[in-house]
């Protein structure tokens, strides 16, 4: 098995976080970029043949040799590689669901390189290490008590939504992974409570434990009897060791650096200059149909290629089309906000036009942001189809 030597972000994580934080979350005037960017696109397509390319999960690893895009179906359990460079189908990891190799219930997975897989199962409390040909190389459990206390049963989880982009992290240089933390003691996933609980927690592989819970909610997810009705937490790690933590319905990113946390304003043009909560009363239907037409932000990708963030912005969008029918959540348009690694907005995209692009994920890569072009709104039978998104300064 190969295990790559990278960065020094890692040790650099673990430092600061030895440290308490000194909160600097005052909330201040928040306004947004008046700086226009624009992007050319370049199309990659590839004809599908006999493989069945229905991926529920996707991840994309890139070398100094190789630009890989790594697909799981869920249905066949089976993660399909595609050379995004040649265009062609390289090979098919079967992940096993039954014998000494057995793997079951993958929530999200992370390729540290083709030889290392980490696949990570969610409730079932089981992290696993496999190799390209889907063998258990390691594997660990993970139900101790957080730092605070916590305990595993019935009290948190370590969660994974990576079709809204909160995924966990491997820091090779200390052997960790970041995670997202939820907590199950409330009878309302929503309590206003929740949004009082540290997000962040780093688990040791060699030393099986937690360290460093961490991160914070906005005070307007705090205060007050309105709910954000948001649990889903995007975090990115930069390769100075820094941890940017954002949010559905804020236009503030939480940046952790050093001993500091402290609020930035990232606000979109398109957003709201506050955001509208819903009673926490409210039926899941309201919040669904909030979610699906208002702005709000989608995610936050880390470009070390160029040491840039991205943030991605969800446009607000009428409920129904010129057909009388529901607009479905990917009919929107979108943004990309760009922050540079130190958490200034160097500005935001023309909106990238509605029903043609996934963008539950974007993945920069040396060549652009990789886009999927694969949406519930634009299924597309014979061939995977993705842009190179290239934002223009």
């Amino acid at each position: 098995m190969k295990i790559l030597k990278y960065s020094r972000y890692g040790s650099l994580f673990l430092l600061y976080l030895l440290f308490s934080c000194e909160p600097n979350l005052e909330t201040q005037s928040c306004e947004s970029s008046r700086d226009v960017l624009s992007y050319s696109t370049k199309e990659i397509k590839i004809e599908t043949k006999n493989h069945q390319y229905f991926f529920s999960i996707d991840f994309v690893y890139e070398s100094a040799e190789e630009l890989l895009y790594y697909g799981y179906n869920k249905a066949t359990s089976v993660i399909e590689i595609i050379d995004l460079s040649s265009k062609s189908h390289k090979k098919s990891i079967v992940i096993q669901k039954e014998g000494e190799h057995q793997v079951l219930n993958l929530t999200d997975f992370y390729v540290h390189n083709t030889d290392s897989i980490f696949i990570h199962t969610g409730f079932l409390k089981k992290l696993y290490l496999v190799n390209s040909k889907g063998e258990v190389i390691n594997k660990w459990t993970i139900d101790n008590d957080l730092p605070d206390g916590t305990s595993s049963d019935k009290g948190y989880f370590l969660a994974a939504y990576p079709n809204v982009g909160v995924r966990f992290l491997y820091l090779p240089s200390s052997r960790s992974i970041l995670f997202h933390c939820e907590y199950l003691f409330f009878e309302n996933p929503y309590d206003k409570e929740f949004y009082k609980k540290p997000i962040l927690v780093e688990y040791f592989l060699e030393e099986k434990i937690f360290k460093n819970l961490q991160g914070n909610c906005p005070s307007e997810y705090t205060e007050g009897q309105q709910n954000p009705y948001d649990k889903k937490f995007p975090f990115v790690l930069t390769q100075k060791g820094d941890i940017y933590l954002g949010f559905t319905k804020s236009n503030y990113i939480h940046q952790y650096k050093a001993k500091q946390e402290t609020q930035i304003c990232a606000k979109s043009r398109y957003t709201e200059d506050n955001f509208t909560f819903l009673p926490s009363n409210a039926k899941s239907q309201q919040y669904q149909k909030d979610y699906s037409l208002k702005a709000h932000y989608q995610g936050l990708f880390y470009d070390k290629h160029k040491n840039f963030i991205y943030r991605l912005v969800k446009h607000k969008q009428v409920e129904k089309n010129d057909n009388g029918e529901d607009n479905k959540y990917f009919n929107a348009a979108f943004s990309i906000m760009v922050l540079d690694e130190e958490g200034n907005v160097m500005g935001e995209t023309e909106p990238f036009p509605a029903n043609q692009y996934d963008f539950s994920n974007i993945y920069p890569t040396s060549k652009g942001i990789l886009i999927s072009k694969q949406n519930t709104s634009n299924d597309i039978e014979d061939y995977l189809e993705f842009d190179f998104i290239m934002i223009l300064f």
